[in-house]
């Protein structure tokens, strides 16, 4: 898990367990949950600035996104970034 700007980027293992978790209490609610998925496996090869750049941009757009309890997460290390709404 990272901290960035008041949010934590969690890791596949613990993001997984939220997903499940939400899920769980939007069934018993009978809400719905939204699960935002970007593969960023294909843009990541160009080269370690361009990753880097990347990365900032797409955490930095999906922290603002969100409402305040949204998680952000990794759904596949490294390759697919999600988020919880």
């Amino acid at each position: 898990m990272v901290s960035t700007r008041g949010k934590t980027i969690f890791d596949v293992e613990s993001f997984t367990r939220i997903w499940g978790c939400e899920r769980k209490r939007t069934d018993r609610s009978q809400g719905s949950v939204r699960l935002l998925l970007l593969e960023l496996r294909l843009l990541l090869r160009d080269g370690q600035l361009w990753r880097r750049s990347l990365g900032k941009n797409v955490l930095h757009s999906l922290q603002h996104c969100g409402r305040q309890t949204a998680g952000i997460g990794w759904y596949k290390h490294r390759a697919v970034i999600g988020t919880l709404a």
